[in-house]
């Protein structure tokens, strides 16, 4: 889609600008816009897929909300252990010992 060309590039600045500026709240909510100037005309379902799509592509979470709004986030995702590998030595973590853990079994 050609007209979404100039919609990717205004969401890449505003994701540029908003990191910056507020890294406590790493997401924005961007409305696509109905039509683009200068563009032929296109339908508003198929052009939120399409931005979906690519920015899913380059590693961004992205909801759809409401129909016409993205809700775009570059937090990057916790991995959970896989239930299937088995637990590796270095990711063993021992709990600590205290006294008071200690007593805690103690009738």
């Amino acid at each position: 889609m050609a007209a979404m060309g100039p919609i990717i590039v205004q969401i890449q600045a505003k994701i540029r600008s908003h990191s910056a500026h507020n890294s406590n709240a790493p997401y924005i909510v961007y409305e696509v816009p109905s039509y683009v100037f200068g563009y032929p005309l296109f339908a508003l379902k198929e052009a939120v897929d399409h931005l979906v799509q690519e920015f899913s592509k380059a590693g961004y979470w992205v909801w759809v909300v409401e129909q016409k709004y993205l809700f775009i986030s570059w937090l990057k995702p916790v991995k959970t252990r896989d239930g299937t590998r088995q637990m590796l030595a270095t990711n063993y973590r021992p709990m600590s010992y205290t006294p008071e853990f200690m007593n805690s079994f103690q009738r």
